[in-house]
């Protein structure tokens, strides 16, 4: 249920030249058009000048602990072991990452050394090591976020420029949507059950609030404090929500999570851009795939047959993250757009979506940037990247450099299948 009636009395930044948002949040207006570099426009703020060199290239490690890579967590493999001492994929969390960073690096100076090297990975995931949770108010409040958290990110955050990698922070995954994990289940945990279940946090306006004054504003703070800012290429807000949002038509999602409405998560999305951009940050978010961010969908271009769309409404109707719906769901404020489009493609998706056979000038006309943010690393043809770049995307991720487990698809792959110097493969070839 989106709660919308909240009495909320937060704010971000309580500037009296301010310009106020939905949710009481302040961003001072002179402060805000310092940190958008573009134009600012009723409909929202578009932006063409790109924020990094050549073009982007790089991996979804997304984690080496699925969920548990940063902070104290018993859900991790060694109770109360951390990310320096916690042993997954044959290495510590740290290590693994700083391998990672390396590797990821080194294959993209062997094509272009111009290009920017990025990595992107989960941050909060499923919620099971973070934010803290009010577990007084239920699986949805958030009341901080831990120290040794925010330490273990900084720490990152010094690896990866030591290593001249970009980072690519994805703050939460739709698997934060699915049934909580209670009592009586095997995986659940007593001391902190927070894993799951979390459909408050996105759907009810105070949780909304909570999260962003008390964790992600911390969060961005603290990497703008420790002069980390120009490591992060964008913050993720979330990885694929078309998957848990309320009238799509994959029937066994419902059964498997708690679906949010379409406008539950924009508003979420929008309040998270604009606290982004209050510190200076550029925003993403990691759509499903491309017809989320489809600009120049009309009824005459839509395709008619061969597939069904998601949402109901959606055919000539359904760019979700447009910068009009996010602009509308920030209470006007343009600071509620993103960045940069970002899409993922998979062979099991429609080839209309296809970044590497279509151009995107079909799709996107506004210049703002565009990422494909997750390709299959073992069943991207060699030559998927080039032709993504020569369709005019600005760049593309790979999905996974680690070997997915979690259960997913194995013909994701792993690094091994992008790069390897010994049989000479290279896929971030031009």
């Amino acid at each position: 249920m989106f709660t919308g009636n909240a009495k909320i009395g937060h704010t971000l930044n309580p500037n009296p030249t301010s310009v106020r948002g939905f949710l009481g949040h302040q961003i001072g207006w002179q402060h805000f058009l310092k940190v958008r570099k573009g134009r600012v426009t009723r409909r929202g703020l578009q932006i063409s000048a790109k924020w990094w060199q050549g073009k982007l290239k790089g991996m979804n490690i997304p984690w080496n602990t699925c969920g548990s890579d940063f902070g104290t967590t018993p859900w991790r493999s060694g109770a109360n072991q951390d990310w320096s001492t916690a042993v997954s994929n044959g290495m510590t969390g740290k290590d693994a990452y700083a391998n990672a960073l390396a590797q990821i690096r080194e294959a993209v100076d062997a094509v272009d050394p111009q290009d920017t090297a990025v990595a992107r990975f989960w941050v909060f995931g499923d919620g099971r090591a973070g934010p803290t949770f009010n577990l007084l108010q239920g699986y949805d409040s958030v009341s901080g976020i831990e120290t040794k958290f925010l330490d273990d990110f900084v720490e990152l955050c010094s690896i990866a420029r030591a290593k001249n990698v970009k980072l690519l922070p994805v703050l939460w995954d739709f698997h934060a949507l699915e049934k909580a994990v209670m009592p009586g289940d095997p995986s659940y945990n007593q001391s902190t059950p927070s894993m799951k279940g979390h459909v408050g946090l996105f759907t009810v306006k105070a949780c909304v609030n909570d999260y962003v004054n008390n964790a992600l504003s911390k969060l961005l703070q603290r990497v703008k404090d420790e002069g980390y800012s120009d490591v992060i290429l964008a913050w993720d807000i979330f990885n694929e929500p078309e998957q848990i949002m309320a009238g799509n038509l994959y029937p066994y999602r419902e059964r498997q999570v708690d679906m949010v409405p379409v406008a539950a998560m924009q508003y979420f999305v929008a309040q998270c851009s604009v606290a982004i951009h209050a510190l200076g940050f550029k925003a993403t978010l990691g759509s499903a795939d491309l017809r989320y961010c489809w600009e120049n969908q009309s009824a005459g271009n839509f395709p008619r047959s061969g597939w069904q769309p998601i949402f109901p409404g959606e055919q000539g109707a359904c760019h979700l993250w447009s910068d009009a719906a996010l602009q509308k769901a920030a209470n006007d404020d343009p600071s509620g757009a993103l960045d940069l489009y970002q899409v993922h493609y998979y062979q099991s998706s429609y080839v209309l979506f296809d970044p590497a056979r279509n151009p995107v000038s079909q799709y996107v006309s506004s210049g703002k940037p565009i990422l494909v943010g997750e390709i299959g690393a073992i069943e991207s043809p060699y030559d998927a990247g080039k032709n993504i770049i020569n369709n005019g995307f600005d760049g593309y991720l790979f999905w996974p450099f680690y070997p997915d487990g979690t259960g997913g698809p194995s013909y994701t792959g792993e690094w091994s299948n992008v790069y390897d110097p010994s049989s000479q493969r290279n896929k971030f070839s031009k």
